[in-house]
């Protein structure tokens, strides 16, 4: 560039190559690939990253069936096989969510899609597999090239997944009923399902099964966390990296409180009596949007959307307290011999992490 060029000559200059690159990323490219899954073969796009790096992008995978209907609330179920060969060119909608700028309902509740990036998808060698969880506080986010896209990794010999999982009420709504099938934690449990879709499946994108690491922010650390210690997740990954967020957070836990899915039918216009089966099936027929908007309105959330113990034997992903089921995160912080959990004034918890700072110095890096 040339350098006797004005501010304005040489920023329009600058805005001219950014938008290039932008459209370059954005567009794809008219070389496709197919890979085969145990459901049926998917078709991806060669696509060009931001640092010039050509990727193989199939996105819109389903890794369960759409949870719609009576699968509302309830666990995933896996995918039914297609027959053909099933276009993965386009990423798919996110969970349903209220907007945390424009606060309009957006997303739709066929949500259970993942994403995978690869720059060969048959190396000499597999490839390790990155798994991103997003967080959100587990009622915003999604997992689409928009907002968590693949560049910086297809500089590397990784393959990376993005995966999406229910939010909010559809994904942590639980009733005491054991027949209804209904224990709470379904979002946890898309995420299991998806590890299980990428444990089998990665290797048809050049990934190794086994060499899975799960990682994620916010509450996609906290998530990162609970795939940790639940043991529905044995063997299917075999390393966890928390950003910012753990399971051991305040707002990632609701403990044994039980989610209560009356206040939100009521305020959904239910008449009926606090009944586990006349409930289920009103907010079963209440729009997804509906339902969304319902709970936003509702000031005392942290009720409806986070995890929490569950105690219907058979169902559970999380069955007791993530602090006594955490042994090996704590003992990274070097403080399993002596640790104590006590309640504290706001102002003094700052003590606590000076404390964490001043014994455990060598784990900052």
């Amino acid at each position: 560039m040339n350098k006797n060029l004005g501010f304005v000559e040489r920023l329009r200059w600058r805005l001219k190559t950014i938008e290039h690159k932008v459209q370059q990323y954005r567009q794809s490219t008219n070389e496709t690939v197919v890979a085969d899954t145990e459901y049926g073969q998917v078709r991806g796009v060669k696509r060009l990253s931001l640092y010039d790096v050509p990727y193989f992008s199939f996105e819109g995978i389903p890794y369960a069936q759409p949870p719609v209907g009576e699968l509302r609330f309830k666990a995933p179920q896996r995918p039914i096989p297609w027959e053909g060969v099933r276009d993965c060119s386009q990423p798919k909608d996110k969970a349903v969510q209220v907007h945390f700028v424009f606060d309009k309902v957006e997303g739709s509740e066929d949500c259970l899609y993942l994403n995978v990036y690869s720059n060969n998808v048959k190396p000499d060698k597999a490839r390790p597999v990155m798994v991103w969880i997003h967080g959100g506080g587990f009622i915003i986010g999604e997992a689409n090239r928009e907002w968590y896209g693949p560049d910086y990794f297809m500089k590397e010999d990784v393959v990376l997944v993005t995966i999406q999982y229910r939010l909010g009420a559809l994904g942590f709504m639980s009733l005491k009923s054991p027949e209804l099938n209904v224990p709470g934690n379904a979002g946890l449990k898309d995420q299991v399902l998806a590890l299980k879709w990428i444990k089998n499946n990665c290797a048809s994108f050049g990934g190794d099964p086994n060499c899975i690491t799960v990682f994620g922010e916010s509450a996609g650390g906290a998530s990162t966390h609970y795939m940790m210690i639940t043991e529905q997740t044995q063997g299917l990954f075999h390393r966890g990296i928390l950003q910012s967020g753990s399971a051991i957070c305040p707002w990632a836990y609701n403990g044994d409180i039980t989610h209560n899915p009356y206040r939100i039918a009521k305020l959904a216009g239910y008449k009926g009596e606090d009944n586990d089966k006349d409930v289920l099936e009103f907010l079963q027929n209440v729009k997804a949007k509906d339902l969304i908007r319902v709970e936003e309105n509702w000031t005392q959330f942290a009720a409806t959307g986070n995890p929490y113990s569950e105690k219907i034997n058979g169902m559970d992903t999380l069955t007791i307290d993530p602090v006594r089921k955490s042994d090996e995160v704590i003992k990274c912080l070097n403080i399993s011999d002596d640790l104590k959990f006590i309640d504290l004034p706001e102002w003094s918890k700052l003590k606590v992490w000076e404390s964490l700072y001043d014994e455990n110095k060598d784990l900052l890096f």
